[in-house]
């Protein structure tokens, strides 16, 4: 499937950018975006009963001390009706804000009871920060995107 294809099907997105000035082993930039991934197909399914997302990774950009990459989250409620657009806004701000507490909590050491509870879900976050743990200017920035269509009258 190319990159346009689900574009035409999803107006909402994640994108996750990392920053290095080292260069990223390969294990572990793929490890960061998978990482990621798992834990959306989990956020969707634990939260939203009946809705499945099929997430895929596309790399977007890629130059000096940067990579980008989009994910396509795939949501589709349940019977294959589509997750209505407002829906998809509302997920990806929510899981958006949910992974960046989790990194802040994992960073500083404050995980609440109830959270960070399982050992895939501690795996995927130790994978998700491993591209840049050893760099000390490194950064990692997940986003939401939405994106509107435009009819011409």
């Amino acid at each position: 499937m190319t990159y346009s294809q689900p574009m035409g099907e999803q107006s909402a997105l994640l994108t996750l950018k990392l920053d290095t000035a080292e260069p990223i082993e390969l294990g572990d930039f793929v490890g960061a975006f998978t990482s990621l991934a798992n834990e959306f197909e989990r956020y969707v399914s634990d939260t939203y009963p009946g809705t499945k997302a099929d997430p895929r990774m596309y790399v977007r950009e890629v130059r000096s001390g940067c990579v980008e990459a989009d994910m396509i989250t795939g949501l589709v409620a349940a019977a294959g009706a589509v997750v209505t657009h407002m829906d998809q806004i509302l997920i990806l701000e929510d899981f958006v804000r949910r992974w960046g507490s989790r990194m802040t909590a994992l960073i500083t050491n404050k995980i609440p009871d109830g959270e960070l509870n399982t050992t895939a879900q501690l795996n995927d976050y130790y994978k998700a920060t491993e591209a840049i743990a050893s760099d000390p200017i490194a950064s990692h920035k997940l986003t939401a995107a939405v994106f509107e269509k435009r009819v011409k009258a």
